[in-house]
Order: C-alpha cells, then sequence, then structure tokens
C-alpha cells in the first residue's frame, strides 16, 4: 500500500509556519495571498481525490468530500485574512489527507480479493 502523502499536502506543511507567522503578526493583509495559495493548491487537492480536474464542479457533487465543504470553503475563501479561516483551511487539509489514506486502504483491500 502506498504510503507516500500527496505532494499538495507536503507543500501546505511547509506554508503552515509561515502563515502562521503572519498572523502571529498580525499582518493580516500579507496573510492574504498566501491564503489564497493555500485555499487554491486545496481546492485542487479534493479534485483531485475525486479524480477530477474540472474545479468548476459544485463541491457538494463530489462523492469524496469533507462534511459541509462548500460553506466551510466558502468561508475560508471569503475571509482569507481572518485566523479562523486559516484554522478551517488547517482543519480541512487534515480531514482530506484522512480522506486520501482511506481510499487508499480500500482500494488496497480491493486489490487482494
Amino acid at each position: 500500500m502506498p504510503t507516500n502523502r500527496h505532494e499538495l499536502l507536503i507543500w501546505f506543511d511547509q506554508q503552515k509556519p509561515d502563515i502562521q507567522q503572519l498572523f502571529d503578526a498580525r499582518e493580516f493583509k500579507k496573510a492574504i495571498e498566501p491564503m489564497k495559495e493555500a485555499a487554491q493548491s486545496f481546492k485542487v487537492l479534493l479534485y483531485a481525490l475525486n479524480q477530477t480536474d474540472d474545479l468548476t464542479t459544485d463541491m457538494d457533487h463530489l462523492l469524496i468530500k469533507p462534511i459541509n465543504i462548500k460553506e466551510r470553503f466558502d468561508y475560508v475563501e471569503s475571509n482569507l485574512k481572518q485566523y479562523h479561516a486559516y484554522l478551517q483551511l488547517i482543519t480541512l487539509y487534515e480531514e482530506v489527507e484522512k480522506l486520501y489514506a482511506k481510499e487508499a486502504i480500500k482500494k488496497a483491500m480491493k486489490n487482494q480479493s
């Protein structure tokens, strides 16, 4: 079973300290651009999990997704300079990483049968 993490998960782990530092320094306007990049990367990650690169598909129509994804992601995109949006984005990345692991396990079990 593959144990490799998706490259966008690794990328976000590398970005988190920089984004955190901006919020800690209360440089909210400077946090907007890295937050925008992180949100877009999350979207690509989520759609890749669903094996599509059509980012125009409504998130609610994806088969594999975190609960209340549309509302939560809309909140992040609408509040890029707010710390709570950053915390929500971290949680979304964590949930999608778990969904990737779950899908990998399902695939491995299917291949064993």
